[in-house]
């Protein structure tokens, strides 16, 4: 009974026979799993821009990232910084995850550098399928004064994007976390990525 493609046979497998062959089964684990995350953002970012009613996509070299708190690994269960919710990956692993501590409440903001005419942002969350999340979006010319533009709460029926109209031009966008459903987990405001859409050929 052959065991793969290169015909090695039960009865005469050694260990290292064995564990090349269960390397290769790993790396050939990470590749599906890679290939299916890239395949999954791909379609998901193209259906917030149709729902968006726009094609013109910001580029994420053309944003700036910050938050005001994160979880690392000295404190949690790892590094989840805020750049991570611009790298592509919608997979929960590669996520921002913010905590209101004593009524400090978390957010996460994109400086796209200048004010432009922005149409949309799209919003995916951690475990968004199990859970509301309850937050703030905002916007603002020169980071003092903000105007809010959404105050409410995720549907909590997906993991994908989930699209909120801005139509106004600003530099900065915020989303302020003000906690979630989670029966333990209730105080965090965890987004895996963020897409954000200009009007037509604004600059």
């Amino acid at each position: 009974m052959k065991l793969s493609n290169q015909g090695w046979n039960i009865s005469t497998l050694n260990e290292n026979n064995v564990a090349i062959f269960r390397v290769k089964l790993k790396l050939m684990k990470i590749f599906k799993l890679r290939l299916i995350n890239a395949i999954t953002f791909s379609i998901l970012t193209s259906l917030c821009s149709i729902a968006s009613g726009q094609k013109s996509k910001i580029n994420t070299d053309d944003i700036l990232v910050k938050a005001n708190i994160w979880e690392t690994k000295e404190h949690g269960a790892g590094d989840f910084f805020p750049k991570l919710t611009i790298d592509n990956d919608i997979s929960g692993k590669s996520s921002w995850r913010g905590e209101r501590i004593d009524g400090i409440k978390p957010w996460i903001q994109y400086d796209l550098k200048s004010p432009i005419e922005i149409s949309q942002i799209c919003i995916a969350f951690y475990n968004g399928d199990q859970r509301n999340y309850y937050f703030d979006i905002s916007i603002s010319d020169d980071e003092k004064n903000w105007n809010s533009i959404f105050n409410g709460k995720s549907k909590g029926v997906s993991l994908d994007y989930e699209n909120f109209d801005i139509n106004k031009k600003a530099r900065y966008i915020r989303v302020t976390g003000n906690g979630n459903t989670h029966e333990i987990y209730f105080n965090w405001t965890n987004i895996t990525e963020v897409l954000l859409y200009k009007i037509g050929g604004s600059k």
